[in-house]
């Protein structure tokens, strides 16, 4: 595993900590953000997003397949919101324009995670938001008077940039009992925005924001990885000379395809292959061998 975002932990400062027009060193975020004591044990600092807050950050390696898990506060949201949090994806060649992941926890006595494809889409059972409250206003959650609830989001991807890119998550809430069971496998018309992009770039971005719905929440320990399986399965193969075709899964991780006679001389077809498939047009008439690896 490799490690994406730089300051993921939001412990070095940027250039204006006082003023929070520059909170968190390589994070981008605006005046309505703000630094707080750590959520979980070890953590000295947080972020808290205020109204109309967006705090965002780039990730550090094209990701295909990925994994991205941070602890979270939900706390009262403004009036009329409709949603507790809010967070959203984006890929590498699709920056500033509509996101490909937008998820959120609706603000509701049963609350429930959703995904935007066009309209909201719930996922697993509702649940009862257990909210974080802040009493003396001091920029924690661990006086008197205060009540800290941390939940825990899991997202993960796989194959973004191919021809079939999926998304997955999980809840796990304050006890470390799980409210939502994972979610794998989604595809693109189940749970992304927009459906063109994730075929071709692979995720670039990850956005929390409060700018809808105006909800208030806290994030810390952003721990982005990059996942790389441990093994590549052939799925099929068709054809014979002058056109085999071969499919693998390798969770959109570049292999190297290779064919050979004899199982001693090979002869490298296709390099850095991330579509889940390969034709050798040259395939040769009788015997031949072939070999999918990864890096």
């Amino acid at each position: 595993d490799a490690q994406l975002l730089p300051n993921w932990n939001l412990e070095v400062p940027g250039t204006d900590v006082v003023g929070d027009t520059d909170t968190f060193a390589t994070w981008a975020d605006n005046t309505t953000v703000i630094n707080v004591a750590g959520l979980v044990p070890g953590s000295a600092t947080a972020a808290c997003l205020g109204a109309g807050a967006s705090l965002i950050n780039s990730i550090g390696a094209p990701a295909g397949g990925f994994e991205v898990r941070f602890p979270f506060t939900m706390q009262t949201p403004g009036a009329g919101s409709d949603r507790l949090f809010n967070v959203q994806l984006r890929t590498l060649a699709n920056l500033n324009f509509n996101e490909e992941i937008n998820l959120r926890i609706s603000n509701a006595v049963s609350a429930q995670v959703q995904l935007f494809n066009g309209a909201w889409t719930s996922y697993g059972p509702a649940f009862s938001p257990a909210l974080s409250t802040d009493a003396n206003a001091d920029g924690d959650f661990d006086d008197g008077g205060d009540t800290k609830n941390v939940y825990t989001f899991i997202l993960s991807g796989n194959g973004w940039g191919t021809a079939a890119p999926a998304f997955g998550f999980k809840l796990i809430g304050p006890d470390g009992s799980t409210v939502l069971a994972e979610q794998q496998g989604l595809t693109v018309a189940q749970a992304f925005r927009d459906q063109l992009d994730p075929l071709t770039s692979p995720l670039g971005r990850i956005d929390f924001i409060t700018t809808f719905g105006q909800p208030r929440f806290c994030v810390d320990n952003v721990n982005a990885l990059l996942v790389i399986p441990s093994e590549v399965n052939v799925t099929g193969f068709t054809g014979g000379p002058g056109g085999f075709t071969i499919t693998w899964d390798s969770g959109g991780t570049p292999v190297t395809v290779s064919r050979s006679t004899d199982l001693i001389n090979w002869t490298d077809i296709s390099l850095g292959d991330a579509d889940g498939t390969h034709t050798d047009a040259a395939a040769p008439s009788g015997r031949a061998f072939y070999r999918v690896e990864l890096p």
